[in-house]
């Protein structure tokens, strides 16, 4: 994210998210049954040589809205948010609950993924922008 990027309240972030393939077994009517499914994050190989690749089987966003800033007296000033994902699908989840960081770490958010990551195949799916959520 290139130039000055203002945390403002009300501000949406919409920030490019790796995701991995995953099965969990759920109880249907005749018993176990396997569910494909995204999880934000990607995987992790050791090399050879001592590096660790990290790879994802899609992409999606990871959605960060802006509830409040706050700034306390001889502290940091402080970021107030909600965050969702939107899966390589372009399906919407996760918990809308409140989170709390410092404006410096809010900035390394909505600036990336931590980790220089690879997708796992050339025509691996990726989601379009999301839309904003209504509030």
């Amino acid at each position: 994210m290139s130039g000055r990027v203002e945390v403002i309240e009300g501000a949406v972030f919409a920030v490019r998210y790796p995701f991995v393939r995953e099965t969990y077994q759920s109880i249907g009517e005749d018993g176990y049954v396997d569910i494909l499914s995204w999880r934000p994050g990607t995987t992790c190989e050791n090399t050879w040589d001592g590096d660790v690749d990290y790879g994802a089987d899609g992409e999606g966003w990871q959605r960060l809205t802006v509830v409040g800033v706050y700034q306390p007296p001889r502290f940091p000033t402080r970021v107030f948010y909600t965050r969702d994902w939107v899966n390589p699908d372009g399906i919407a989840f996760g918990k809308r609950s409140l989170q709390i960081c410092t404006r410096e770490k809010f900035k390394r958010l909505i600036a990336g993924y931590k980790f220089h990551y690879e997708l796992n195949r050339a025509d691996a799916p990726v989601a379009a922008l999301p839309e904003t959520p209504a509030a």
